[in-house]
């Protein structure tokens, strides 16, 4: 699933207010994998990064990464990447040498991280709700996990890949650096360390101020449907069969929940939204400005074929942050979807 939020304002107009996406990474082999439909979505997702930041002159001055593989473990605390270099984070495991060669540049000034910081410590405090216990956002030194520099690996490599390479290969591909603009900052946020979609979504709230005020776009990355344990199955058949490529992309193979799911969650976050001021203790925080989508996407977690779905959390919070990053007046326009195996995007 690829989703973004839609606005109506030009870039660098009064007013610009920047996107807001969602994005499934599936695994590090599909940044290698040019046959995959998530690979040119990876590449239209450059192309419209690169049109509303227009080389600095555009309405887009930055991008903050929240990843299904970054969960903070400090209780009430959310954790943002102050290392100025954003080096990667070859969070996998069992793959072949060159996979952790990749390169992907970004920057990450110590001016941006500040900005970050101080917004979303300005807005956890005006949002009163004791349950949650998100109280602050503190620094620390981190690289970016494959959650973040996959989908960027293929969104910013240069155009000219095939051409400068003399034909495609995985090697070559992992030898060719991708980088992002110089004058576009990235930082990575960790999802709160609660497993309630209530504290995501309130973390996307305390975004919005980056978006509205500062021009800083939203880059939620996690999986329609994610049952690791399940997919091995699918490969394990696979292979017993002899297959090289992936019938369960090829020939629209998938378990049943991975397709029913996705289309539920994509109902959910893509319906009309209507808006619903959130009860909260002060008069501060009453910008919440939740809206029938919250509800709507929380009730998923109550359907039969959720566990199925996601055995565990973490790769359907990114998109209750990416929900509660927008207001209630902005749709999501959903551009691509495919139950795989027993994944779906």
């Amino acid at each position: 699933m690829s989703k973004k939020s839609q606005t109506t304002n030009g870039n660098g107009a009064a007013g610009y207010v920047a996107p807001v996406w969602f994005i499934s990474h599936g695994g590090p082999p599909t940044m290698f994998d040019p046959s995959h439909p998530a690979y040119a979505e990876w590449e239209k997702f450059g192309q419209e990064i690169r049109k509303e930041h227009n080389d600095g002159n555009g309405g887009l001055k930055g991008l903050i990464a929240i990843s299904a593989h970054w969960q903070s473990t400090i209780a009430g605390v959310l954790e943002v990447n102050t290392n100025e270099r954003n080096p990667l984070y070859y969070d996998f495991f069992g793959f072949p040498d060159h996979y952790y060669t990749v390169k992907v540049k970004s920057h990450n000034p110590s001016a941006f991280s500040t900005l970050v910081l101080s917004e979303l410590n300005h807005a956890l405090s005006t949002q009163s709700n004791p349950s949650l216990s998100l109280h602050k956002a503190v620094p620390t030194s981190r690289g970016l996990d494959h959650g973040a520099f996959v989908p960027l690996k293929v969104a910013f490599a240069p155009s000219s890949l095939e051409a400068s390479n003399g034909g495609w290969s995985e090697l070559k591909s992992a030898k060719v650096v991708s980088a992002l603009p110089s004058t576009l900052p990235l930082l990575q946020v960790s999802l709160p360390p609660s497993d309630d979609p209530e504290a995501s979504l309130r973390l996307g709230v305390a975004l919005r101020t980056l978006r509205t005020q500062h021009g800083i776009g939203i880059f939620a990355s996690g999986m329609a449907v994610h049952n690791l344990r399940e997919l091995f199955l699918y490969l394990d058949i696979e292979s017993a069969a002899g297959q090289n490529s992936s019938p369960s992309r090829d020939k629209g193979v998938y378990a049943s929940y991975a397709k029913s799911f996705a289309e539920a969650l994509g109902n959910a976050v893509g319906a009309e939204p209507k808006a619903k001021q959130a009860q909260v203790g002060n008069e501060a925080a009453r910008d919440v400005d939740e809206d029938s989508r919250w509800q709507a996407a929380k009730d998923l977690l109550n359907r039969s074929d959720y566990k199925k779905a996601h055995p565990t959390a973490e790769h359907l919070l990114p998109v209750f942050v990416a929900l509660g990053a927008v207001k209630s007046h902005e749709r999501f326009a959903q551009t691509f979807k495919l139950p795989e195996g027993s994944m779906a995007w």
